[in-house]
C-alpha cells in the first residue's frame, strides 16, 4: 500500500506527515534547532516539541506568516525576550521561536541551563530532513555531526548520562533551573554532575523570586516520573524544598519519636512510595475491577500532590492528650492551608478543590475501620459527600494507611487485603501494626468494590423527586423537601424501600408532618 508523502500546507490531513524543513529555512535562514529537540533526537525519544532560536529582527512577523502557512495558532509567551509558541490544532505539534540573545548564537547557548540543551544545529544545513508524524512524533534526519555546535561539551555528557551546567551563573540567572535539575534527573535517567547541588544549597532561597505559575509546573513534572519521593529527598537534603514550601521543614521536625528521624516528612515520602507501587500495581491491587477504576482517569500528579500534602497540617495540631501525641483537626486545616499554598501557586480552582477535598476527607475510610463494620449507609453517606473526589480519596487513604508496611510485605499481603473486612469488637482494633493496616486497607478495598462492582447498591437512583414529596404531603418548597429525598434515599441503600409506592409509606410512617 502505498504511503502518503509528507505535505506541507495547511490541508493536511490529521493523520498525514508533515514536512517542515524547507519552510523553516526560507522563513529563519539564519536559524538554528535549539535544546530539548536536539537533546531528545540524540538520545532517541520520541517528542513532538521544536525549539527554535533565530535573530530577533522581523521574528514575529515571520512568525506569523508561518503560523499562516501551517494553518496554526500564533501567541507570545514573552514579549520582552522574544519568545512565541504555534499550535496546530488537533495535532500534538508545537513549535515555539525565541530570539537569539545576545549577539550570535554561540552567546545564546552560553546563557542556557544545562550542556545537554545548549547544542544548536543551523536549519540552513544541507541534508537536513525535519518531518512530524502523527505516529512517530519529529523526525529529525541528515543531521552532520560537525555541524552541531556544541559548546559546553553537551553531546560527550548526554553519552554519559550527566546533567551539568552550562553556565555557573545559570541559577542565579534564572532560579527555576534548580528545580529543573531534579525534574530532568527524574525524566532521563541521568545522573547531576557533583557541582549541581552544592550551588543548588546556597541558592536555594532564590527560588522565591521565581512565579506561583512556574513553579506549579515544575513541580508537577517533578512529581509525575516514579521515584518522587527520592527526588524530593534530595531537594531536602538541599535546602530546596523547604525554600519551595515552608511546611516540610516543620513537617521533619514534627513527630520524629513515632515516625523516626524525618518525623511527618519521612512518613509523606513513604505514603508517596507506596502511592506510586499502589499506582502500578493497580491490577494486583484490585484485580475485579482494575480497569474500571483506571476508565475513572486518574490525575496522577494532582493524586501525588495531594499525598505530598496530606499531612501538610500535623506540625500546627500536634498536641500531647494522655500520654499520646494526637493531630485532631489536621484534616480539615490541612486542607485550608493546601488551599492557600495552592492559590499562591496559581492552581486552577478544580484542582484546588480536588487536592482540598481529598485532604480534608482522607481520615474518614480510617475512622469507618474502626466500627466493627462498615455498613452501606456509611459508604453511601462517603460517595455522596465527595462525589468526583471519592475515588482519589480513597486511594489517597490506601496510600497512608499502606506507608506503615514495607513494600515486600505489602506484596505479600495484597490477596489478604482483597477480603472483605470481619466484623471486629468496637475499640479492639490495635493502635499500630499490621493487622491494623490489613483493617484499614481492606475496609478501603470494600468501599472500591462496592463502587465500582454494586454502585446500585450504595448510590441507587432517586425515585422520589421533590414534587412527589410535595404532592403526596401537601406541604411547601422548602429545606424539608431535601431533608425528605434525603431519608427516602437512605431507605433506598439500607433496603427498607425499593420502589415509589413503598418508599412514600416509608416516609409516611416514620416522619412525622405538622398538621
Amino acid at each position: 500500500m502505498k504511503k502518503d508523502k509528507p505535505v506541507k500546507n495547511k490541508q493536511r490531513r490529521p493523520d498525514q506527515e508533515l514536512r517542515l524543513e524547507q519552510t523553516l529555512s526560507r522563513l529563519f535562514p539564519d536559524g538554528y534547532i535549539v535544546g530539548g529537540a536536539l537533546r531528545d533526537h540524540f538520545l532517541g525519544r520520541r517528542f513532538t516539541d521544536l525549539d527554535i532560536a533565530a535573530p530577533a529582527k522581523a521574528l514575529t512577523a515571520r512568525g506569523k506568516t508561518l503560523a499562516a502557512e501551517l494553518n496554526a495558532s500564533f501567541f507570545a509567551l514573552d514579549t520582552e525576550n522574544g519568545v512565541y509558541r504555534l499550535t496546530l490544532k488537533d495535532c500534538p505539534l508545537q513549535l515555539d521561536l525565541c530570539a537569539i540573545q545576545g549577539p550570535d548564537i554561540s552567546r545564546d547557548l552560553a546563557r542556557r541551563d544545562f550542556a545537554i540543551n545548549a547544542t544548536a544545529y543551523p536549519l540552513n544545513a544541507a541534508g537536513l530532513s525535519i518531518i512530524f508524524s502523527p505516529n512517530r512524533g519529529i523526525i529529525l534526519s541528515g543531521l552532520k555531526q560537525p555541524a552541531v555546535l556544541d559548546p559546553f561539551s553537551g553531546l560527550k555528557d548526554l553519552r554519559a548520562k550527566r546533567i551539568a551546567l552550562a553556565c555557573p551563573k545559570a541559577f542565579t540567572d534564572d532560579p527555576l533551573r534548580m528545580m529543573r535539575a531534579f525534574r530532568m534527573q527524574a525524566e532521563l535517567g541521568f545522573e547531576l554532575d557533583p557541582r549541581i547541588r552544592p550551588l543548588i544549597k546556597k541558592n536555594a532561597r532564590l527560588i522565591a523570586k521565581i512565579s506561583g505559575e512556574r513553579i506549579r509546573e515544575e513541580f508537577l513534572k517533578i512529581l509525575k516520573p516514579d521515584g518522587a519521593s527520592e527526588r524530593l529527598g534530595e531537594m531536602d537534603s538541599c535546602g530546596l524544598l523547604a525554600a519551595l514550601f515552608p511546611h516540610a521543614a516543620h513537617q521533619k521536625a514534627c513527630a520524629a519519636a513515632y515516625y523516626g528521624k524525618g518525623g511527618v516528612l519521612k512518613h509523606t515520602f513513604n505514603a508517596l512510595d507506596r502511592a506510586e507501587f499502589l499506582l502500578a500495581n493497580l491490577k494486583d491491587a484490585f484485580p475485579s475491577f482494575h480497569a474500571s477504576l483506571k476508565a475513572e482517569g486518574l490525575n496522577e500528579p494532582l493524586l501525588k500532590l495531594a499525598v505530598f500534602l496530606h499531612d501538610i497540617a500535623k506540625p500546627a495540631t500536634a498536641k500531647i492528650m494522655e500520654g499520646r501525641l494526637r493531630f485532631f483537626g489536621h484534616e480539615s486545616t490541612g486542607a485550608d492551608m493546601a488551599r492557600e499554598l495552592m492559590e499562591r501557586l496559581r492552581f486552577s480552582r478544580d484542582e484546588i478543590k480536588f487536592v482540598s477535598a481529598v485532604i480534608r476527607e482522607h481520615m474518614r475510610p480510617g475512622n469507618l475501620a474502626a466500627n466493627s463494620q462498615v455498613s452501606d449507609k456509611a459508604v453511601y453517606r462517603f460517595f455522596r459527600d465527595l462525589g468526583n473526589f471519592a475515588v482519589p480519596a480513597l486511594l489517597c487513604c490506601w496510600a497512608d494507611h499502606a506507608s506503615y508496611m514495607q513494600v515486600p510485605e505489602l506484596r505479600r499481603n495484597l490477596k489478604r487485603i482483597q477480603l472483605a473486612p470481619k466484623p471486629i469488637k468496637p475499640g479492639s482494633l490495635p493502635r499500630e501494626g499490621a493487622v491494623r493496616t490489613v483493617r484499614h486497607l481492606q475496609v478501603i478495598n470494600q468501599m472500591l468494590r462496592l463502587y465500582f462492582e454494586e454502585r446500585a447498591r450504595i448510590l441507587p437512583e432517586k425515585i422520589l423527586t421533590g414534587n412527589d414529596i410535595m404532592k403526596e404531603f401537601k406541604i411547601p418548597p422548602g429545606p424539608e423537601i431535601g431533608r425528605l429525598l434525603e431519608l427516602a434515599r437512605l431507605a433506598q441503600v439500607q433496603g427498607l424501600a425499593r420502589d415509589r409506592k413503598a418508599l412514600l409509606a416509608y416516609l409516611k410512617k416514620n416522619v412525622k408532618f405538622k398538621s
